[in-house]
């Protein structure tokens, strides 16, 4: 068993999702939201969407 199992294992509520962290980089670097999207293959609903989530 792998350290992150064993982590999982003990505290499951460490996990988080972190695809909302890649997209915020994404658009910090870019500058916008738009182009993000396009940089990430997601559409600009789903770019939205996960900033929703983040927040």
């Amino acid at each position: 068993m792998s350290d992150l199992e064993r982590l999982n294992d003990t505290q499951p509520s460490l996990m988080i999702d972190i695809q909302p962290l890649a997209i915020l980089r994404e658009i910090e670097r870019t500058s916008s939201l738009i182009d993000a999207a396009d940089r990430l293959n997601l559409t600009q609903s789903a770019v939205c969407h996960a900033m929703r989530r983040f927040e």
